[in-house]
């Protein structure tokens, strides 16, 4: 039967405000993913093994890093990126197939395996999915997830064009991949004449307001976003959403960081 490989690239202690708000979100997230209709598996790279229960799970692979932990936040994308190669080298081991690179603190649908699986694509990008607010339960339908959200695209990997060693870029193709900003996939896709698509339907949940997002903690939203934001309904998450994205309201909050919202300690010396 085939399967679904989640990929997390998980931010180091070092630069966290809160680790064990940190472990809570990823807590949260791998709940979602075991929640899947189809068989996964997840990969995560990381400077620290997490030490929380759902990591100690049979699916989950922990693949600890060596190289430098970041020490200016510009450097944080680049640590990200080369964690996501980490994961690329580890699925090349296991001879490809499909992976969905997944942000460790966002939820899926437990549609989103079985959809992809059945896409008959070499790669899918989510094109709807929900923005949840951490602290007040409050939620927004997103009708260009991809564009604000990493959480968002498949591609069915074949072995060779994966690479052989992590940050080798060996192939390029997948470093490439790596290095393009989610809003601009289905460009990527299309200039390289791959059979991808849309998958119309909200299968993603993207989480914001905890005080450990890692794209917030680093730059300011877009005025475009803001007005975006702004504009669209609030609505009060329900026990219904909660059963579709695998979670409940303990482990969906208990992740909320609500300190100073800064990096960790590799960024203040």
């Amino acid at each position: 039967m085939s399967e679904l490989t989640f990929g997390i690239a998980l931010m180091s202690k070092r630069v966290a405000a809160d680790w064990p708000s940190v472990e809570s979100l990823l807590a949260a997230t791998l709940r979602s993913v075991f929640n899947q209709s189809v068989q996964v598996r997840v990969i995560i790279a990381c400077h620290e093994a997490p030490r929380i229960d759902e990591a100690r799970d049979r699916r989950v692979t922990i693949q600890e890093v060596g190289f430098d932990i970041p020490r200016f936040r510009w450097e944080m994308e680049i640590d990200r990126m080369r964690k996501a190669e980490v994961v690329g080298a580890a699925l090349r081991a296991r001879g490809g197939g499909w992976m969905f690179l997944l942000d460790a603190d966002d939820l899926v649908s437990r549609e989103l395996g079985k959809t992809v699986l059945e896409s008959g694509a070499k790669a899918v990008v989510v094109k709807r999915g929900y923005r949840l607010d951490a602290q007040t339960s409050q939620y927004q339908r997103l009708d260009k997830l991809w564009g604000k959200c990493g959480s968002c695209a498949a591609v069915r990997w074949d072995a060779d064009e994966l690479p052989v060693t992590p940050l080798a870029d060996n192939p390029p193709l997948f470093h490439e991949f790596c290095d393009t900003r989610h809003h601009q996939l289905p460009q990527f896709f299309s200039g390289r004449g791959w059979n991808w698509k849309f998958l119309d339907v909200p299968l993603v949940t993207y989480v914001v307001n905890h005080g450990s997002n890692e794209s917030e903690l680093l730059s300011a939203t877009s005025l475009k976003w803001d007005i975006y934001f702004k504009l669209r309904r609030q609505r009060q998450w329900t026990p219904a959403l909660d059963e579709q994205f695998g979670v409940n309201p303990k482990i969906r909050t208990q992740g909320v960081y609500t300190g100073s919202n800064v990096l960790g300690a590799a960024f203040r010396g």
